[in-house]
């Protein structure tokens, strides 16, 4: 079991970006019933969130491009197969080509164009691909308000967290807490 030792800088650092998303997640709850209304989906406005988290690029820049982008391919991904599928069904295919055909299409673009173009074709796609099709027939209805929650998640929560790093990384490397190499390491290293 390994206890490697965190830095102050980096706890704070670490606190701040925490504080960031309670108070998101607090608005978002307080405001949930509105937000509905309009077409918001809690569920693509976090899901952005914690998937910037969980990639482990050492540029939040990056982190941020390939979530913004790969939210949008694997949305729009969904919506297209929905609408292919009502197509093709609508046009008498059996369910399992009408379902077969636009999905081996949108999973070759995802799979086969990563190398290519990894911040736009990525696993983020096919994350929000996947979630999306939980409920086809919202991702056709309703896939206004998945993107436009997938972007504003990913710019108000990622975009600020994003800054509150940069800043305080710039603060600590000028003002460190402790004087030890430590320090020299929350410049590098991903919260």
């Amino acid at each position: 079991m390994s206890t490697a030792k965190i830095s102050k800088e980096k706890m704070i650092i670490q606190f701040t970006v925490f504080m960031w998303i309670v108070l998101c997640n607090l608005v978002v709850q307080s405001f949930l019933e509105p937000l509905h209304e309009i077409g918001f989906t809690n569920w693509s406005f976090f899901l952005a969130n914690i998937l910037f988290f969980l990639l482990e690029d050492p540029s939040y820049k990056d982190r941020f491009l390939k979530v913004l982008f790969g939210s949008l391919v694997g949305l729009i991904g969904a919506y297209l197969l929905a609408i292919i599928y009502t197509i093709l069904v609508e046009n008498g295919v059996s369910h399992l080509f009408s379902v077969m055909i636009p999905l081996t299409i949108v999973l070759f673009l995802i799979i086969n164009l990563h190398p290519i173009l990894p911040k736009v074709f990525n696993n983020i796609g096919f994350a929000f691909f996947t979630i999306a099709l939980i409920d086809a027939a919202g991702a056709y209805s309703h896939i206004t308000g998945y993107i436009v929650s997938a972007v504003a998640g990913n710019l108000i929560v990622n975009g600020v967290a994003v800054l509150i790093i940069i800043e305080l990384m710039k603060y600590f490397t000028k003002h460190p807490l402790t004087k030890s190499e430590k320090t020299k390491g929350i410049i590098k290293g991903t919260v």
